[in-house]
């Protein structure tokens, strides 16, 4: 059934190009500025709350943990406060974060995520969306989603460690017919890339036609 094939554009500076607006990203003010804020704003909620986190923790016995996103929507950068918040901790030592398995939007947040050590790649590849809906406002994404979001995902996974990390984290739930099904430890980028993507192609091209993973 799902016999539909992505091409992944990296090259030029096409309307749909991930690089062209990560660029314009980079280069808006209110862009760095909401990054440099939600930064601070989640370093220091770290550190303010961080005796009672270790408390918690403690008594628990927590000392790794694995994340579960379900599907979200454009709610996805919730999920980067998340991973931000315990990649802090797990900077500090305080805890381990192992597995991500995410679907539909929690699994957009996921590769972004796993991609670095925060919610940085997240947060910039949102505000490229961002940017690039405002220039694209009568595309209301009903018949295909945009391919600006395939080429944010091959992007975010270019360095061998972003790889490395969605094959050794990153766990991806898609529908494929009547079947739920659930993949990692992806052999390829094109691969990964695929199956992140036919996890939240909900357009009516997704449904009829699906998204071929390899």
């Amino acid at each position: 059934d799902h016999t539909k094939s992505i091409d992944i554009i990296m090259l030029g500076r096409s309307n749909d190009s991930a690089i062209y607006w990560l660029d314009q990203v980079a280069n808006n003010k209110e862009c760095q500025g909401r990054l440099t804020s939600l930064q601070k704003f989640c370093q220091d909620a770290v550190n303010q709350a961080q005796p009672r986190i270790q408390q918690n923790l403690k008594e628990h016995s927590i000392q790794e943990i694995d994340i579960l996103w379900k599907g979200c929507g454009y709610n996805g950068p919730a999920c980067g406060g998340q991973y931000d918040v315990l990649m802090q901790l797990q900077s500090k030592g305080l805890l381990k974060v192992n597995r991500i398995m995410g679907a539909s939007g929690g699994a957009c947040s996921a590769i972004f995520c796993l991609a670095s050590t925060g919610a940085q790649i997240m947060l910039q590849s949102y505000m490229a969306y961002v940017l690039w809906k405002r220039h694209h406002w009568w595309n209301l994404e009903v018949m295909q989603a945009p391919p600006v979001w395939t080429n944010l995902y091959a992007n975010s996974i270019e360095s061998e460690q972003a790889f490395t990390n969605l094959q050794q984290q990153g766990w991806v739930a898609f529908r494929s017919g009547f079947t739920n099904t659930v993949l990692h430890n992806f052999v390829s980028r094109q691969q990964c890339v695929q199956a992140y993507t036919a996890s939240g192609e909900l357009s009516v091209s997704g449904l009829m036609r699906g998204i071929q993973v390899d």
